[in-house]
């Protein structure tokens, strides 16, 4: 079936008919999430997803997993692009907004994403999707993702065309380095980009030009033209000659689709044993656990809840604090970086109630993990 690009009054994201049955769940699944704006790239990166609630301000809260509008192919409730959104903007705090049933539609609309757009306004721009390269032809909570899966929300103009770069992993300091530019339309339809800027320098005809580095490090590169949404990141390791610093780098972050390396990272959270109890003034303060991947751990996370009968609270490393109590808990990750084993301190040791603590693991394939354990506080 041709896909389409989904017009200016956003990108409808159906809800699940309220009292449906409850389906069997697919696991977790992670994809490049990649949102482009206006101004800059709000986010880019792998994020592990499944099925869940989404709630907005202006339209409430909805069930989205890739099952709304009647489920006509019969998919398994699982992740979603709009549930990958959603997941990266818990994660990292970039928000987003839009209001439900406009138009006579069941759906969301994404109106407002970080800062563009506004909530009941329509202009020429407005928040589009594609999987795959491919514009998507249904909304985002219609729509199941799988492993690998490369996941576009960008703010566009009808018609504009997305670059893709492409490069080696790595290269050596004074050595030539070609890199590529491609640009693709709604339908996914690959051409060479000309006259795209890569780091200074303009491809030619065939969408390649040739860079030179003086010195070692990371070279973070995105390419850019007029008229075009820019493109995916991609990281070389530049080494002097005779270095293996970059012996270990990781793939370039060209597109690739479907991923190869599809084992998780191992892990496992330490200290804690599942179902334990503590007595009051006694609570644990010190977290802490293992992670390993053979392809290397893109990055490590925890997330802790605490519930009481005041409702669920979600500890936020970046305040030190927990948040304050609410009926429902939208608990969001906290980075830990890349090493293992790790241990976090909490600023004191935890009061009365009934913990949740999960780790999560991303390796540079996007292959993710997730432990957990329950314990009480009494």
């Amino acid at each position: 079936m041709k896909h389409h690009r989904i017009g200016t009054l956003g990108v409808l994201l159906a809800t699940v008919a309220a009292c449906a049955p409850a389906a069997a769940t697919a696991a977790p699944v992670t994809v490049n999430l990649r949102v482009e704006g206006s101004a800059g790239t709000v986010f880019e990166g792998p994020v592990a997803t499944d099925a869940k609630a989404i709630t907005t301000g202006s339209g409430g809260s909805h069930e989205c997993d890739g099952t709304q509008g009647g489920n006509p192919t019969g998919a398994t409730p699982g992740g979603t692009p709009t549930t990958a959104l959603d997941d990266a903007a818990h994660d990292t705090g970039f928000t987003w907004d839009g209001r439900y049933g406009v138009g006579g539609f069941d759906d969301f609309l994404v109106e407002r994403l970080a800062g563009d757009g506004t909530v009941g306004t329509f202009g020429s721009s407005s928040w589009s999707l594609s999987v795959d390269r491919v514009a998507a032809s249904v909304g985002g909570c219609q729509m199941r993702v799988n492993n690998g899966d490369t996941v576009l929300w960008e703010w566009t103009q009808y018609g504009e065309n997305n670059l893709e770069l492409s490069a080696p992993a790595k290269a050596q300091v004074g050595d030539p380095v070609q890199v590529t530019v491609q640009q693709f339309d709604a339908s996914g339809n690959l051409s060479p980009a000309a006259g795209a800027d890569v780091a200074g320098q303009l491809t030619d005809s065939n969408g390649n030009a040739t860079l030179t580095f003086g010195s070692p490090g990371t070279q973070h590169l995105k390419a850019t033209i007029a008229n075009a949404i820019r493109s995916n990141a991609v990281d070389i390791c530049v080494f002097n000659p005779g270095s293996s610093a970059c012996d270990t780098a990781p793939p370039s972050g060209q597109v690739q689709g479907a991923i190869k390396d599809r084992l998780a990272p191992s892990l496992a959270l330490r200290g804690i044993r599942r179902g334990k109890r503590f007595h009051h003034g006694h609570g644990p303060r010190k977290l802490s656990g293992t992670a390993h991947d053979a392809g290397g751990l893109y990055q490590i996370y925890f997330e802790l809840t605490r519930r009481t009968h005041a409702g669920c609270r979600w500890y936020s490393a970046k305040r030190s604090v927990f948040t304050r109590a609410r009926h429902s808990c939208h608990a969001r990750f906290q980075r830990l970086g890349t090493k293992a084993p790790w241990s976090y301190l909490l600023p004191k040791r935890l009061p009365r109630g009934k913990y949740t603590l999960v780790e999560k693991a991303i390796d540079h394939s996007f292959n993710a993990s997730r432990a957990h354990v329950t314990f009480r506080v009494l």
